[in-house]
């Protein structure tokens, strides 16, 4: 068993009615490329946890709660848990940005015989709350993909970037893997003249030739998670002064910096509010959030940065916590801007 705690417990629910008896809570962090879901206790401690594949777009409303409902029963199966033992539970999911969306899901999970009720909400307001709790908040989550949210004075959320890799996910490990391996690619067509770069990525990775690189890139069948997967490596040879390497994370740190321009501008945010990265890629590279916060505080030196000290189901837990108990009536759905 998990120890890890943060925040306060939850009251207990002896003294409330709402319905159910659980004495547990589950939190889902749901992105595009993994799930995952915390099954806590009512102090906050971690009792189990699972990761599965993300969410895909294509499913309905029904079939993503049938996907939620059947993912919580094994993760409690896996404990000697039932669904029945859980009071309530907090998810954050990529793509519901609206409340009309929260809503509807929430409801199709009632309809699909959940024993407790759902408070749904984006990806974007789970991983602020694990921020900061309250107030203005900047947010950069780098991993596979990217997206940029901040929190205004009055509690709205606002977005930045979040597309998808087709159309450039700033700053994220599959972009910054993407151009690392066009840069090879120009570079095998003659189109750029930097064969000591090309050898010496093809070394690192493994590869006896471009072609071959060529061949597991396909193999992969163009996974965003797997061509991602070229990141560190290219992040490595930066931090060894590489300079086509550098070069590569430089361009993707400047455009990280106009995401958060516009976040600061749009969500009216004033000086001393806290940049905030989070994702895989900063967490995983010391080197990365090093080069990233040295260009953030350079660029707006009026704006704190630094790096999530915990993880963003973190936010989860805390909006269960303080909604245990009180009516869904009474809940409210935040939106996107």
């Amino acid at each position: 068993m998990e120890t890890e705690k943060f925040g306060t417990p939850a009251p207990d629910r002896n003294s409330q009615n709402t319905g159910t008896s659980g004495q547990l809570i589950l939190v889902v962090d749901g992105g595009r490329t993994h799930l995952r879901l915390i099954l806590f206790d009512r102090a906050g401690e971690i009792i189990a946890r699972s990761r599965q594949q993300g969410l895909p777009l294509t499913l309905s409303e029904t079939d993503w709660a049938e996907l939620l409902i059947e993912s919580a029963a094994r993760l409690a199966a896996g404990q000697e848990k039932t669904l029945e033992e859980i009071c309530i539970a907090s998810a954050g999911l990529a793509g519901l940005g609206r409340k009309e969306d929260c809503d509807l899901l929430a409801q199709s999970l009632a309809n699909g015989g959940s024993p407790f009720p759902w408070l749904i909400e984006s990806d974007g307001h789970m991983a602020l709350r694990a921020a900061a709790e309250t107030g203005p908040v900047v947010l950069c989550l780098l991993g596979t993909g990217s997206v940029f949210f901040a929190r205004d004075q009055e509690g709205n959320l606002h977005r930045t970037g979040g597309w998808g890799a087709l159309f450039e996910d700033a700053g994220s490990g599959f972009e910054i893997a993407r151009q690392a391996l066009l840069q090879i690619f120009r570079i095998e067509d003659g189109l750029e003249d930097n064969t000591t770069w090309r050898r010496c990525f093809l070394d690192a990775g493994g590869f006896a030739s471009v072609q071959a690189l060529r061949g597991e890139l396909y193999r992969a069948s163009a996974e965003v998670s797997e061509w991602a997967g070229f990141a560190p490596l290219v992040l490595s040879l930066a931090e060894s002064g590489e300079p086509a390497a550098c070069a590569v994370v430089e361009g993707q740190v400047q455009k990280v910096c106009r995401c958060v321009g516009s976040l600061i501008q749009k969500a009216d945010l004033p000086p001393g509010t806290v940049i905030v990265s989070a994702g895989g890629l900063v967490q995983g590279s010391s080197f990365y959030f090093r080069v990233l916060q040295e260009a953030l505080q350079s660029t707006f030196p009026e704006y704190p940065a630094r790096i999530l000290d915990k993880e963003t189901f973190w936010g989860g837990w805390i909006r269960a916590r303080d909604l245990d108990g009180i009516p869904p009536s009474r809940w409210g759905t935040p939106e996107v801007k």
